[in-house]
């Protein structure tokens, strides 16, 4: 099964509530256009300059437009049950055993290789020990006692109201007002890296290699924290300090900015070579990467804008020194470098490699001479952690330069690959002989040139289009025509062993070969038209609601609703679950599930929890298991409390942020002892039957924010467990 690629999608089934979930979220989308089209609302002139926002929740009201509201209720009416398509399913049950029996293992960790596209199984142990040899550094990570993200957002609160004056409303709620959860540290195996794997695969020959706990695998470390208490702040931090980067001579966006931008120059002493940062996001000493912050703030001011200085170096080692996370149920802080998972790592690395480079430079300067010194800073070009440089060979020697390199900081060292004939660099090959220096297609030896399988569940014109997407990267880079003709038929086995049509690949192929180079390596410009998109996620047994939302758009345009005139819909599929999503994970020790007391002695809200791992409704005798690890501190959840005297129940929800379980049975009680404050009818209930008293069960913990989707899941559970609270 494995050998599908861990992109494979199976066949997800069919998911009514998404699909109305999604129609509502556009019907919102319809009612925005209308009403700023003609409200000018000083709320949205304000979200207009903040650099980031929270998603707003905002639905403008009914009776505005009455073919704006008949077209709404038509979208939102529409039985999607009724038109469900069956479609075969892509795999077989054998498969799904398969996916399934692998998932639950608990004796084997799958993940994706850091490069190349290859699924590699291991041993659990044998990566719980790879995983500790990086975490025993106690120069780089240290043990905490216990989870402190709670303790990570008071002070975050306190680092936005210092700093309140230079941050709109709306990024002030975007940083603080949020769902957290903790980081969690995990590896992914560089097998490109490894000789005894690349010598097992030479011999073995075969899709699948078996090589036992090979002794140089190594693992780049990640940690995952898409949720964690600086991730807001560090995204806003991320997009203030993208324009510095501009202003750095060697940086390097992508393989097009590097075949526009590197050298030519040839001559028999021509040497190429690449460099790379040993380990560079978790060597950077937080005050050396500070200070190169601050170097680049004082030279371009005026980038800030209306952030001040102090903002922004005081939130980059707010980031730095609240990276906590957990691994096996233990938690560390990473006290040296930066988190590579953490938004704002790429820029920060970015930034502190220039400023390295510069002082690097006036070395050179002085070592070399001037003549070498310009030759180095014009030729020195930088991805992240991968250099490359042309040397003039009977001028510099290429270890004197990487003994230059490393004595620039004793953090940051590097490694040094030189050539006279081919050298990689990125998944390029530079190549020379005695006339030019061109460029090549090159591919790791363990890439397993795996693409998506025809087979796999996407939409089909994302299928068709992955031969021409293909053939044009291999035209884009190779300036061979006798090369770039190999890759072509390399690329014509591989995609029909992937089950694409033949004439399907031809014609992708062709499409390519017919666009000069010189428009292939032309940056992309995007466009800001005037788009609305309509995202439902792609599942082939639902039905096509993309045509029923179209003539609603066209029905709108012809009855001249405000905002509508220019309109154009696009269509756009969210991807379901593939094999990676279902088989890996970042958290190597699932918490046990259940409802837990928090222990904390002033916390009022433990006696009421009902302490277990599932709850049975009273009035459909249904068994709800919970899958997550609930406490008074959950939030963005579903509950059902229930009266101790009848056991009559109510099920409800709570938000996000500030709204935690124990926020929620405060504010019961509150009602409870004080009616003229009762919002509720089941709070009268738990006065009169209940005398006050009640138990509170956490059903489901939310991984989307999303306040509607949350609803829906509400009225869901309300329909299928019928509490006779909820109707009074």
């Amino acid at each position: 099964m494995l050998s599908k690629g861990l992109k494979f999608t199976p066949t997800p089934r069919r998911n009514v509530l998404e699909l109305e979930k999604d129609v509502h979220d556009f019907t919102r989308k319809l009612r925005l256009v209308e009403y700023f089209a003609e409200e000018n609302d000083s709320e949205n002139n304000e979200t207009i300059s903040s650099l980031v926002r929270n998603k707003s929740t905002y639905t403008p009201p009914r009776n505005r437009n009455k073919f704006l509201d008949t077209a709404v209720d038509f979208l939102n009416n529409q039985n999607f049950v009724a038109k469900n398509l069956k479609n075969k399913s892509n795999i077989s049950k054998n498969e799904w055993q398969a996916i399934n029996y692998l998932k639950d293992n608990k004796d084997v960790i799958i993940k994706e290789a850091d490069k190349g596209g290859s699924v590699v199984v291991m041993n659990k142990k044998h990566y719980h020990d790879m995983i500790m040899t990086h975490l025993n550094d106690s120069n780089i990570y240290s043990k905490i006692d216990s989870n402190c993200d709670m303790k990570v957002i008071t002070k975050l609160k306190k680092l936005i109201e210092k700093y309140k004056d230079c941050l709109t409303t709306k990024e002030k709620d975007y940083l603080i007002n949020f769902c957290f959860s903790s980081s969690n540290f995990y590896g992914i195996p560089k097998i490109h890296k490894s000789k005894v794997i690349k010598t097992v695969l030479e011999n073995q020959n075969k899709e699948y290699i078996e090589a036992f706990e090979p002794s140089d695998l190594t693992l780049r470390p990640i940690v995952a924290g898409p949720t964690c208490p600086t991730r807001k702040l560090s995204d806003l931090i991320d997009k203030i300090l993208k324009p510095f980067l501009i202003h750095i001579k060697s940086y390097i966006k992508d393989n097009i900015d590097f075949l526009s931008k590197c050298s030519r120059q040839n001559d028999e002493n021509t040497i190429i070579a690449t460099f790379d940062v040993i380990g560079l996001y978790s060597n950077i000493p937080h005050c050396y990467g500070l200070e190169a912050i601050e170097y680049w703030i004082n030279k371009y001011p005026q980038l800030l804008d209306r952030f001040s200085k102090e903002f922004v170096l005081e939130s980059t080692k707010f980031i730095l020194e609240n990276n906590n996370f957990k691994f096996d149920n233990i938690f560390y802080n990473q006290i040296k470098g930066t988190a590579m998972g953490t938004i704002f790592a790429p820029v920060y690395a970015n930034l502190t490699m220039g400023y390295f480079e510069l002082q690097f430079y006036d070395i050179c300067r002085i070592n070399f001479g001037h003549e070498q010194h310009n030759f180095i800073c014009q030729n020195w070009k930088r991805y992240l952690d991968d250099c490359q440089t042309l040397l003039q060979g009977d001028k510099i020697n290429p270890d004197d330069l990487l003994s230059v390199l490393n004595s620039v900081h004793p953090s940051i060292q590097f490694t040094m690959e030189y050539s006279k004939k081919e050298i990689p660099f990125l998944d390029i090959l530079i190549k020379r002989d005695n006339e030019k220096i061109w460029m090549d297609v090159y591919h790791k030896p363990t890439d397993t040139h795996r693409c998506l399988p025809f087979s796999s569940s996407h939409p089909n014109h994302c299928k068709r289009n992955i031969p021409f997407i293909l053939a044009r990267r291999i035209c884009m880079i190779s300036e061979n025509s006798n090369e770039k003709e190999k890759h072509i038929d390399d690329l014509r086995y591989n995609l029909a062993k992937s089950g694409y049509p033949r004439l399907l690949i031809e014609s992708g192929i062709k499409r390519a070969l017919h666009i000069p180079q010189e428009e292939l390596r032309q940056p992309k410009v995007f466009q800001n038209n005037n788009n609305l998109s309509f995202i439902t996620t792609f599942n082939p047994n639902n039905p096509n609601s993309f045509d029923i939302a179209k003539k609603s758009i066209e029905c709108l345009k012809q009855n001249n609703v405000n905002g509508f005139q220019n309109i154009s819909l696009l269509q756009s599929k969210r991807q379901p679950p593939n094999l990676k999503r279902i088989l890996t994970k970042a958290e190597f020790s699932n918490p046990v599930a259940g409802v837990y007391s928090c222990d904390d002695k002033r916390c009022d809200c433990c006696h009421a929890l009902y302490i277990n791992d599932r709850y049975t409704f009273k009035n459909t005798n249904k068994t709800f298991v919970v899958k997550s690890r609930f406490s008074c501190d959950s939030s963005n959840l579903l509950y059902v409390i229930f009266c101790p005297s009848c056991g009559e129940e109510y099920i409800g929800e709570t938000g996000i942020g500030k709204t935690k379980l124990r926020d929620r049975v405060r504010v019961y009680r509150q009602h409870i002892k004080q009616p003229e404050y009762q919002q509720l009818k089941v709070e009268e209930h738990l006065r009169t039957c209940g005398k006050g008293a009640f138990k509170i069960f956490p059903l489901l913990q939310m991984r989307s924010n999303d306040t509607d989707l949350r609803r829906s899941y509400e009225k869901r559970f309300q329909m299928s467990f019928k509490p006779k609270l909820n109707k009074l």
